[in-house]
């Protein structure tokens, strides 16, 4: 997730949603992109793009402020960065899958 996107996309409407049960995702592979900056692959299998030094700096300048920009804009559409579980009752009511 881009923290940029929402504020300068949707942030005053907040219609936009910012992804959801992401806490777990992890970056599992990155290539330098000539002196530019970096492109990153993360285990989820998306790859935003290239990130600059300059932007990845700002990121981890502004990284708590973020954080908190993001758990709001997740709280606003009642979503959380953690996957959610399902109810043991509604695993009981699903039918078992015969091998």
């Amino acid at each position: 997730w881009i923290p940029t996107l929402i504020k300068k996309s949707d942030a005053n409407s907040g219609s936009q949603a910012p992804p959801a049960g992401k806490s777990a995702v992890k970056i599992y592979n990155a290539k330098m992109v000539g002196s530019y900056g970096l492109q990153i692959f993360f285990d989820d299998l998306h790859q935003e793009g290239i990130y600059s030094w300059d932007y990845l700096r700002g990121l981890s300048e502004n990284k708590r402020k973020y954080m908190k920009e993001y758990i709001h804009a997740l709280r606003m559409h009642d979503l959380s960065r953690h996957v959610r579980k399902r109810r043991k009752a509604a695993a009981a009511a699903t039918p078992a899958i015969k091998q």
